[in-house]
Parts: C-alpha cells; sequence; structure tokens
C-alpha cells in the first residue's frame, strides 16, 4: 500500500515515489499536536523503502519551521531502524535543509553524525530534488 499524505493543521508531510526514490515534503510547525503520528508515519517510511527496495529517501525540511525534541526523537527512531539493517538491506537518507534556520543546521547535523555515511545533509538550493 502506497505511503499517504500526512496532513494536520499547519504541517503537512507530503510523499512521492519517484522510481527508486521516495521523496518527503515536510512543512510547517511539528508541535506536541503532531508528535504522536510522527512515529508511526516513519516506521511505514521505513517499511515503504525496504518493500519497494529504495536506494534513497530525499527529505526536504527547508520549509519545516518547527519541530519539538519528541518530534525529532521520531527522526531518531527512524534513524536507529536504519542502522539495524543489514548493510545490503540499508538505503541513504539525504535531507535538504534550510541554512538560514541556524537550529535546522544544528539539528539535522546532530542527525548526520548518528548515522555517517547514511545520512548527508544539504543546503535547499531553490529547486526541486
Amino acid at each position: 500500500m502506497p505511503l499517504s499524505a500526512l496532513v494536520k493543521e499547519g504541517f503537512s508531510i507530503h510523499p512521492v515515489n519517484a522510481g527508486g526514490t521516495l521523496r518527503l515534503s515536510i512543512k510547517g510547525y511539528a508541535d506536541a499536536d503532531v508528535q504522536p503520528v510522527l512515529e508511526p508515519f516513519f516506521s511505514q517510511v521505513h517499511a515503504e523503502a525496504q518493500t519497494e527496495n529504495m536506494s534513497e529517501v530525499v527529505v526536504d525540511v527547508h520549509e519545516l519551521v518547527f519541530i519539538n525534541s519528541s518530534g525529532f526523537k521520531a527522526l531518531v527512531g527512524w534513524l536507529g531502524q536504519l542502522n539495524t539493517l543489514a548493510p545490503q538491506r540499508q538505503y541513504r537518507i539525504r535531507f535538504l535543509r534550510n541554512a538560514g534556520q541556524r537550529w535546522q543546521v544544528r539539528s539535522f547535523d546532530a542527525l548526520q553524525r548518528m548515522s555517517f555515511g547514511l545520512v548527508s545533509i544539504e543546503d535547499w538550493d531553490g529547486k526541486a530534488p
């Protein structure tokens, strides 16, 4: 079953399966109202990436204005799932961040250090990934 969009007031994640690459566009405010659905959503992302034999998941967060610590923990949990896979089953995650938002620079750099070699961070350049 294909991954469905996650839409809450003031927040959204829109997934697109682009032939071997899953693209997620995350926008808005990930506050306490969104947190309960993030962990299950990222578990579904992980399952789809494996089922579809994805080589990469591109996560565009340049329009993510805020994510609380519990929401960020859902991202950490997703990386934990990825790190436990056998090397031949692992996929890469590429985050496209807004370098003008200092919290994104600090936070997403920390995620990269958790899964060095599997996670890369790029500054969003204004073009579609």
